[in-house]
């Protein structure tokens, strides 16, 4: 199948020389046209290339949410480099550790941002006139890290050709109209944000880009789709469930398409939207990283929602080649249960740096075809009746906590380099990361404190079971059917302290509904108790029941339940 002869900014310049005054991005206050992009985006290249970016060459992006953020990406690839998400919200020492892995000396920071051993690039400049960028795309557009079952993660690196190519048939499936307008809700780190990005401009359409409060509150989300139009949403199920909540309520959606990616969707839950689905459509799209975001594409129907049982992933996007094989990698027939290799246009080039890791997960064609590579995904599936893929699960430990991929193998790995665990083991209870751990001298408080400098928020296990020993099976393998739920000593509390007003009985009451343990005081810390984006917004509903009005943002601002009383008043 042939890919897309453009590069991704070729395309969005196309875009901004069709239909220059056209609104390209918002966020906050800043509107941008496509024109105005362009430009800001060709100054931070020529700025770039003055250091020595160019094609070959990686740069971070190191950038909070907002219109500077979607400059510094195109900028970055119209330098010819590829662009590195460097999230501020993720520990300045996973950032310095993807930066060396990838290479990268320099990274567009915004304002107020540095990052230790990079030289930093503005990415907003004069208003002058934009100098003329001579440097030819490069082949790569983007590393993505992902992480890794080896301990350490790995970097995603995707070209031009397959990012384009599979944006434009992500687009042509889900049937994105001319000029609808988007928002941007995710991490540029998941690199479902590629598609939100250069599927809103590849299509002229308008990208909106909220702040992370916004993200994090279902009914933030909810005013900005109808104060900004928004008519493209893309979301994991676990982040949807809030918005589901309200639709149950009465809530109406006017967002036109819906696109669920990132983990596995369960159909039974989207039943408050059945009664839409003429005016909105849920579509679930599958596709790991490597495979360049998305690779298969199904409409969710009533029938879907009504039976609920079944995890329908769909037929391959154009130029997609998706086929069950089993264990010598042959294909297996209809029906039978496989590991999916998928091939054709998205097939990524491989892990940055990492040749043992690429040629383990990118294989030759088994039965011999030349120039065909397919990518080893690791998912049980099987191809029904009508064609579509059936989603049955992973094939290895790999586990999804809200949407994001997390190999148990690195958290324990990273329990164990704290010098304070002799044994680990990491497993998900009721979809919740949980630490199984043998550490004489440590606290959960400790070992907490210890991963929130090293790893990301979905990888920092919610409870941490201390064990004398990890139980084994006969083959020496740690034996999960042997390990403890956890009680309420396994999460970070402090001496409890009672409520001691009516307010504050109310805040703990509300957090006791939601929570994993009910066993703490006003002085605890809502996250060490287990709590989540997800979790913080079913507190606030809760108490929202109870006559208290509270944002999903104060939640995480004083994250006590005596701090958020006594800023409430």
């Amino acid at each position: 199948p042939a890919h897309v002869a453009a590069t991704l900014h070729e395309l969005v310049g196309e875009r901004a020389a069709r239909h220059p005054e056209r609104l390209a991005v918002v966020s906050g206050d800043v509107s941008l046209s496509y024109a105005e992009l362009d430009r800001r985006a060709a100054r931070v290249a020529a700025r770039l290339a003055a250091r020595g970016a160019g094609p070959g060459s990686v740069v971070g992006v190191h950038v909070e949410r907002s219109a500077d953020l979607v400059v510094a990406l195109l900028g970055v690839l119209k330098s010819g480099a590829a662009f590195l998400p460097l999230d501020p919200a993720l520990p300045t020492a996973r950032l310095t550790a993807y930066a060396a892995d990838a290479g990268a000396r320099i990274a567009v920071c915004g304002a107020g941002l540095e990052l230790p051993g990079l030289v930093g690039v503005e990415p907003a400049g004069d208003d002058g006139p934009a100098p003329a960028t001579s440097a030819a795309a490069g082949g790569r557009a983007y590393v993505i890290y992902t992480s890794g079952s080896t301990g350490r993660p790995k970097g995603v690196a995707v070209g031009h050709a397959q990012a384009a190519t599979v944006v434009t048939a992500a687009l042509e499936r889900i049937g994105v109209a001319e000029g609808e307008v988007w928002a941007m809700t995710h991490s540029p780190a998941f690199d479902v944000s590629v598609f939100e990005v250069f599927g809103a401009l590849l299509s002229g359409g308008t990208l909106v880009v909220p702040d992370l409060g916004t993200t994090r509150s279902p009914r933030e989300l909810l005013d900005l789709i109808g104060d900004r139009g928004v008519s493209v949403l893309c979301q994991t199920p676990t982040a949807l469930r809030g918005l589901t909540e309200l639709v149950a309520r009465g809530a109406q959606p006017r967002v036109r398409t819906v696109v669920l990616a990132g983990e596995q969707v369960r159909f039974a839950e989207l039943a408050p939207w059945a009664d839409h689905l003429e005016h909105t459509a849920l579509f679930n799209l599958y596709g790991p990283t490597e495979a360049t975001v998305y690779a298969t594409a199904h409409r969710i129907t009533r029938d879907d929602i009504a039976r609920g049982a079944r995890s329908v992933i769909g037929r391959p996007l154009r130029g997609v080649l998706a086929e069950p094989r089993d264990a010598a990698g042959h294909p297996v027939p209809d029906g039978v249960p496989g590991e999916l290799y998928l091939g054709g246009v998205g097939v990524a080039e491989g892990y940055f740096g990492d040749p043992g890791a690429t040629a383990e997960r990118f294989v030759p064609d088994p039965s011999g075809t030349p120039g065909v590579r397919w990518f080893r995904t690791g998912d049980r599936v099987r191809r029904l009746p009508d064609g579509s893929l059936e989603f049955l699960g992973r094939s290895d430990g790999q586990l999804k906590i809200r949407g994001h991929r997390v190999e148990p193998g690195e958290v324990a790995a990273a329990l164990l380099a704290t010098g304070l665990v002799t044994e680990a083991a990491v497993t998900a209870v009721d979809g919740d990361l949980v630490a199984y751990a043998v550490a004489p001298r440590a606290t959960p408080a400790r070992l907490r404190g210890a991963l929130a400098r090293v790893l990301p928020e979905p990888m920092i296990p919610s409870a941490y079971v201390l064990l004398d020993r990890i139980p084994r099976t006969l083959t020496g393998k740690t034996d999960r059917r042997g390990l403890p739920a956890p009680g309420s000593d396994a999460y970070v509390k402090a001496e409890p302290v009672a409520a001691r007003t009516p307010l504050e009985e109310r805040v703990v009451a509300a957090w006791r509904e939601v929570l994993p343990v009910a066993d703490f005081g006003v002085e605890d810390d809502f996250f060490d108790l287990g709590g989540d984006s997800i979790r913080a917004y079913r507190s606030t509903e809760a108490l929202r029941r109870a006559g208290v009005n509270v944002s999903v943002r104060e939640v995480f601002t004083y994250r006590t339940a005596a701090r958020l009383c006594t800023a409430l008043g």
